[in-house]
């Protein structure tokens, strides 16, 4: 009985010290700040140049003309009392994030579009993949232009390449109709797309859902909307502690397998049949449909591709681990990350369109270093990563 207790001990603090060693590696190799603002400007704003805000909060620290042709902003990404980005950036002609305006010559073009993964507010404009693109081998053959907006889906992107009138917001961006790239990427996120087309839907789904419980770790914003969430403040107990604490919430005690307790974005993940989600697939790959008529009536051609969220590119035991951390009414539940993909993947099949993995760009990379770990956008290695990779396959991609 003895041996036995002292097994279940040393066995406890083994996998609190792994854990935490994996959150010291983590850590470490995440940079806690990152800005481009000059510490002349950082002295203006009541932030410490490690990214600790001193007085105010970032909705009064940000300056942002949204997408204001020639107009320059500031935003920041804000976790609890500190920041992980902040950083200035300009619209262009568009009122896309670049330094430079559309058309940019007569020659071929590629032009991105997609969400604020696209739209990068999170970077200086250097360190996003298009501008890297353009400073690289692939510039040899094409122009390369870029927009992105916060909230966008295949259907909202279609319908500013057809200047469509009723559209409410971001009149400048209807510009883009315009242009007639050779190549248009559309960058689906499976974390939003599926959801933002359907958003309603989804709601439905939530409501009167049971309270889900909460997170075992200090949790981000981003779980603000979780049914039944709080934000779980930072613990007070010695680091020891609150591990022994943490890991036996995680693995010692009984997981729940509602799927509405795991974050929407997982949803498409979940080997299970959730009509929110298959109403949001049918209507996503309907805008993707309409967006390749558009960029053909252009004679372009659609190239889809698909980022994922974190940390499913790194695979099922950092996944795993997430969700019983974050959202342990779900981590009896089982995921199969090969699913969104081959959907999408049948889907550009089906259609003659090449499909771009950016998981798969991340893992050429390799390490696990490619978002920021609150705010989830890909950082400025992602974008390495995803510069390096359509720059190495670009013949292959862009024939």
């Amino acid at each position: 009985m003895k041996n036995l207790a002292t097994l279940v001990v040393s066995t406890i603090i083994s996998f609190v010290l792994a854990d935490v060693a994996l959150e010291i590696v983590v850590q470490h190799r995440q940079a806690p700040f990152y800005t481009n603002l000059a510490p002349a400007e950082l002295a203006k704003l009541p932030v410490m140049t490690s990214g600790i805000i001193t007085g105010e909060y970032d909705d009064t620290i940000i300056d942002q003309p949204w997408h204001e042709p020639h107009r320059s902003w500031i935003w920041a990404g804000q976790r609890d009392r500190a920041i992980e980005f902040l950083v200035k950036g300009r619209w262009n002609n568009m009122g896309c994030h670049d330094e430079v305006d559309y058309p940019i010559s007569n020659r071929p073009a590629v032009l991105f579009l997609g969400d604020s993964f696209i739209e990068a507010m999170q970077l200086d404009v250097r360190d996003t993949f298009p501008y890297q693109l353009r400073h690289s081998s692939f510039a040899q053959r094409f122009d390369v232009m870029t927009c992105g907006a916060a909230g966008w889906s295949p259907t909202r992107a279609a319908r500013y390449l057809e200047n469509d009138a009723t559209l409410d917001n971001l009149p400048a961006v209807r510009q883009l109709s315009t242009l007639h790239p050779a190549y248009v990427v559309y960058f689906v996120f499976i974390g939003n797309d599926i959801r933002d087309e359907e958003s309603t839907v989804f709601e439905d789904v939530m409501a009167g859902a049971p309270r889900c419980p909460d997170p075992l770790v200090p949790s981000s914003p981003t779980l603000n909307g979780l049914n039944g969430a709080h934000l779980t403040p930072p613990s007070t107990e010695p680091v020891l502690v609150s591990k022994v604490r943490q890991l036996a919430g995680m693995y010692l005690t009984r997981g729940g397998s509602d799927f509405r307790c795991v974050d929407n974005q997982l949803w498409p993940y979940l080997p299970m049949t959730i009509p929110a989600i298959e109403k949001g697939w049918q209507t996503m790959l309907a805008g993707l449909d309409r967006l390749n008529r558009d960029v053909a009536a252009r004679g372009g051609k659609l190239i889809v591709a698909m980022i994922e969220p974190t940390p499913v590119p790194y695979g099922s035991f950092a996944l795993d681990r997430a969700v019983r951390a974050s959202y342990p009414g779900g981590k009896a539940l089982s995921f199969d990350l090969s699913r969104p993909r081959e959907r999408l993947s049948q889907y550009a099949s089906g259609r003659g369109l090449p499909l771009i993995d950016v998981t798969a760009a991340l893992k050429a990379c390799g390490g696990q270093n490619h978002y920021y770990p609150a705010d989830e956008h890909l950082n400025a290695n992602g974008h390495r990563c995803i510069a390096q990779y359509l720059d190495a396959n670009r013949d292959a991609l862009f024939r």
